[in-house]
């Protein structure tokens, strides 16, 4: 259904489950397993933001921090320009670091307080052998805060990370990623500690510099509005599966998936003129050790028919990219 052949990143039936402690068996006695990440698959395009939504413990962190080569994959692959990832990391640790960058939550966990912003900014220029010379480096960082919009940037360079504003310092952990040129980056919720005065500078900077670099990015968000903001396409997870993606105004206008029909009706409007109908879910999630055999969202879900509890759906393909896996997609 999903055609990936020579996109630059290609994450195929990805998997990543933890195993549960023994006294914790399966009735007939078989290891029990957390499935995080259970038969996940997407591309992202060269220049590319795809967004991903869902609850709290959907998978996003896991996903996330596998795509870094953070944690192994328990089966599948990811592709970086049609290399596994796992071949890179033993073979060339360095490189895939620089291919594979992150904007965490908390600008201020991202910054030694000890270090000038210079410093900061450079080491990482030389740990990659990016610039001739000191001074050379020190003109790479002087150009990249100029171009954020942090001038003048000489005095930028010489302050430390408590003398600036946490969306200063964002913008700054956002360059220091970008002066690398990664081909992935993965930005977890990189604006939901910020005033909504300064969100949007950051956002764009976060564009801006994807689209000079060409960067791939993972925008993983809990918010529906930012993220369609910023994403050309959107993937909805729950219990450690995709189960929609799709152009980010068709997956938050049309959804197709009861799930994200739920997560959308319960997400504020941008437009305080639509008032939209909450869809209150009834039922607790199942656990996530061994979930199935049928459709991880059925004891939840509003649309449900008998075969839901037996067999996971197939992707269904509702046409332009937008794919639910769903027995009874919303047309």
């Amino acid at each position: 259904m999903i055609d990936m052949l020579g996109k630059p990143v290609v994450v195929q039936e990805l998997r990543k489950w933890y195993p549960v402690r023994r006294s914790v068996l399966l009735s007939h006695g078989q290891q029990a397993f957390v499935k995080s990440v259970d038969d996940v698959s997407f591309f992202i395009e060269e220049g590319e933001v795809l967004g991903l939504i869902g609850e709290s413990g959907c998978g996003k962190s896991t996903l996330s921090r596998v795509l870094l080569g953070l944690e192994k994959p328990t089966a599948g692959k990811i592709l970086f320009k049609g290399e596994d990832i796992s071949e890179m990391l033993k073979r060339e640790p360095k490189s895939f670091r620089r291919k594979a960058q992150i904007v965490m939550q908390n600008p201020f966990d991202f910054l030694d307080p000890r270090e000038t912003i210079e410093r900061a900014l450079s080491r990482a220029l030389e740990l990659h052998q990016i610039g001739s010379s000191a001074k050379e480096r020190s003109e790479i960082c002087l150009q990249g805060l100029e171009g954020i919009g942090l001038k003048p940037a000489r005095s930028f360079l010489l302050r430390r990370p408590r003398e600036l504003s946490g969306g200063q310092l964002q913008r700054i952990c956002i360059l220091r990623s970008m002066l690398l040129k990664p081909l992935l980056l993965v930005a977890d919720e990189p604006v939901s500690m910020l005033d909504v005065s300064v969100r949007a500078d950051v956002l764009n900077t976060l564009l801006d510099l994807s689209a000079e670099n060409l960067t791939s990015i993972l925008f993983v968000s809990h918010d529906i509005s930012v993220t369609r903001y910023v994403s050309n396409r959107i993937a909805v997870m729950y219990l450690g599966r995709i189960v929609e993606i799709g152009n980010a105004d068709d997956v938050v206008f049309s959804p197709a998936h009861p799930y994200t029909e739920a997560l959308i009706s319960n997400s504020p409007s941008p437009d305080p003129r639509n008032k939209r109908e909450r869809i209150t879910l009834s039922g607790e999630p199942p656990t996530p050790i061994n979930p199935g055999p049928g459709c991880y969202f059925a004891p939840r879900c509003f649309r449900k028919t008998k075969e839901c509890a037996n067999l996971y759906p197939d992707c269904v393909d509702l046409g332009g990219g937008h794919l639910v896996w769903c027995f009874n997609p919303k047309n």
